[in-house]
């Protein structure tokens, strides 16, 4: 396994982001988190965690087990190039779906970030966004999961972080559909609306453009 530490200093918040797949335990609180070796996907704050995720995790692992390593190392990159724009993501994503004028959008709709692959780039920034779409949560793209489990999922979240003061929960996917590789991630948006709106491009274009140029130029926290 590979290891995330939280150590003493300050963490990005990226890093602040991560937690452990299966009890949700944050890297802070766990001093370190444990990539799974075979899929280098999943992260766990014990063996013990991991071994009672992998009746879940079994089969997306399966699913990266059987890449070639050429497929395997692009998902591995799609992986890292996600987890470094989450946080961008969180906070400007529920903007672009309007999550704050239509709540039920969450339910329905997923915030699709399309990607083209670089591969001459290192690993981290290997990815660039070419569009931003609302997807319906019917028509995910070659996912590992099934939509009704996503949207099993996607209540579960909703439930914990609206109990602990959050907003609620949405969807993201990021998708490179020339090398048919997938990334889903549950999210949570904050109860009162932010950024504030005031402070936000007007129209939906201008904010999905806003999301595209912070990630593009790799601008991370």
């Amino acid at each position: 396994m590979s290891l995330y530490g939280a150590g003493s200093k300050p963490l990005p918040i990226r890093k602040e982001m991560m937690e452990c797949y299966h009890c949700a335990k944050s890297l802070r609180k766990a001093g370190k988190l444990m990539q799974c070796g075979r899929c280098k996907w999943d992260l766990y704050c014990s063996k013990q965690c991991q071994r009672n995720a992998w009746p879940a995790h079994k089969k997306a692992c399966d699913n990266v087990a059987r890449m070639d390593d050429l497929n395997a190392e692009r998902m591995h990159s799609l992986v890292l190039f996600k987890r470094r724009h989450l946080p961008t993501v969180t906070v400007l994503g529920p903007s672009v779906l309007e999550i704050y004028e239509m709540p039920i959008v969450t339910k329905t709709a997923a915030l699709l970030l399309c990607l083209d692959s670089h591969p001459e780039r290192r690993r981290k920034v290997s990815y660039s966004v070419t569009d931003i779409c609302l997807f319906g949560l019917d028509k995910l793209p070659e996912t590992v999961l099934h939509p009704e489990e996503v949207r099993a999922k996607l209540a579960s979240a909703d439930e914990k972080f609206k109990a602990t003061g959050h907003g609620g929960a949405f969807l993201a996917i990021m998708w490179c559909r020339k090398l048919g590789l997938t990334q889903l991630e549950i999210l949570a948006y904050m109860k009162d609306k932010f950024p504030p709106l005031s402070l936000m491009p007007g129209t939906r274009a201008e904010r999905k453009q806003l999301l595209m140029d912070v990630i593009n130029s790799d601008q991370v926290f």
